[in-house]
C-alpha cells in the first residue's frame, strides 16, 4: 500500500504545535498556486498574531500591577501593624481609643486573610 504525503507535517503536539502548523498553511497554499487566499489568509493571521500579542502584554501588565499592588498591601499593613503595636502599648489609652486599635487590629486580620488567599 502506497501511504501518500501527509498535508501537513508532525511539530511538536499542543496548541503551539498547532499554531505552528496552521502558520505554514498561506505558504504552503501560495506554493500550490492559490495566491489570492494565501495572501488573504496570511493577512488575517497577522491580524491573529497582532491581537495575541497584544493579549499577553496586557495580561503581564495586569499582572504587574496586581503584584505591586499586593506589595504596596504587604507593606501598609506591615507598617500599620507596628504603629499598632506600639500604640497599644501605651499606658494611658481611652475607651474610644482602644476600640480604634481594636478596630484596626481586625482590619490587618482580614489583610492577612486577604494575602493568604491571594498565594
Amino acid at each position: 500500500m502506497d501511504l501518500p504525503v501527509p498535508i501537513a507535517p508532525r511539530r511538536h503536539a499542543g496548541l503551539d504545535g498547532a499554531v505552528d502548523v496552521l502558520d505554514e498553511a498561506p505558504a504552503r497554499l501560495e506554493e500550490a498556486g492559490f495566491l489570492d487566499e494565501a495572501a488573504l489568509l496570511d493577512r488575517t493571521f497577522e491580524a491573529l498574531r497582532a491581537q495575541a500579542q497584544q493579549a499577553v502584554r496586557k495580561s503581564r501588565a495586569a499582572r504587574d500591577r496586581a503584584e505591586r499592588t499586593r506589595q504596596r498591601l504587604v507593606a501598609q499593613r506591615d507598617s500599620l501593624r507596628w504603629t499598632v503595636r506600639s500604640l497599644a502599648r501605651r499606658d494611658a489609652l481611652d475607651g474610644r481609643q482602644r476600640r480604634l486599635l481594636a478596630e484596626i487590629n481586625d482590619e490587618l486580620r482580614r489583610t492577612d486573610r486577604l494575602l493568604e488567599h491571594d498565594r
